[in-house]
């Protein structure tokens, strides 16, 4: 079949069938070129939603950061007790030993910062 002949006959439908042809060919083209950025598109928003999700922590994870927390906050409640026990111990193990030099040396004048630090109270004969 010749073209310019098909052209040439005014009655003649044989240029049809190409032109739907041709026509299909692009509208299947421009469709699946769409539904593949389409569907790049929802690749990319589903890829930002599952990044997001895994950044939340699950309930097992929220629950073993605060026993972790609680561990390390017990840890630190039990130091501060030590230590604050520790420094009452060494405390009275002060007061009892100028209480202890100021008897065994009657004679001996303390410093007035000396006894106020050490909650000492003064000699009654002193006033």
């Amino acid at each position: 079949m010749n073209l310019s002949r098909l052209a040439t006959e005014p009655d003649s439908l044989a240029w049809l069938g190409p032109v739907v042809l041709t026509s299909g060919s692009i509208i299947v083209a421009l469709l699946g070129t769409i539904g593949l950025i389409w569907r790049r598109r929802q690749d990319r928003h589903d890829a930002v939603a599952d990044q997001k999700v895994s950044k939340q922590a699950s309930e097992s994870d929220e629950w073993d950061e605060v026993r972790v927390a609680r561990a390390e906050a017990t840890k630190y409640y039990n130091l501060y007790v030590f230590f604050r026990n520790l420094f009452y111990d060494v405390q009275a193990a002060l007061k009892h030993l100028v209480r202890k030099l100021r008897d065994a040396h009657p004679d001996m004048e303390l410093d007035q910062d000396a006894v106020d630090a050490l909650a000492l109270k003064p000699d009654a004969d002193a006033k």
